[in-house]
């Protein structure tokens, strides 16, 4: 008995580590993509470098507002996890296979679509259960694998 206790808690404790990563790397991908357009734009210029970091912070402070003074965003509603996992993955895809063509346009669009990306997990995060938000980090990951699988390193680490 003592012996089935343990393994319980070594698998939840592998599992929390292994979500933890996931995270950590989903994260990770969608922030180095968002400093790499940052720091380029300012090295077009100071303006440039200024109205892309002001693009990433904007759907986070959307989302702060909504979520602390609104009732926009309290309705739980509860989404299929492979409904979210499978929505996460295809719009990486689709962000990393545009991220070139996003990137130096006067518009400061593939700054804004990565931080909507993070700033929409994160919302998962805060309204429904850890699932959610694991669900969509798998996602990123996920899309980002076969991206690379299918059409390379993206044009961040060339």
């Amino acid at each position: 008995m003592d012996n089935n206790v343990d393994n319980v808690y070594q698998q939840k404790g592998v599992r929390m580590w292994i979500n933890a990563a996931a995270v950590a790397i989903a994260v990770f991908i969608l922030l180095a993509y968002m400093a790499t357009f940052i720091l380029f734009s300012f090295n077009i210029s100071f303006l440039a470098g200024l109205r892309s970091l002001i693009a990433t912070i904007l759907p986070f402070m959307i989302l702060i507002y909504l979520r602390l003074f609104t009732n926009f965003l309290r309705r739980r509603k509860r989404i299929p996890l492979f409904n979210l996992y499978f929505v996460f993955t295809v719009w990486t895809i689709f962000l990393l296979e545009f991220a070139q063509s996003l990137y130096g346009q006067t518009f400061p669009i593939g700054e804004l679509l990565f931080s909507i990306t993070l700033a929409a997990a994160s919302w998962r995060y805060s309204s429904q259960s850890v699932n959610t938000f694991l669900s969509c980090c798998y996602g990123i990951i996920t899309g980002a694998l076969t991206y690379v699988i299918f059409a390379g390193f993206p044009f961040v680490l060339q």
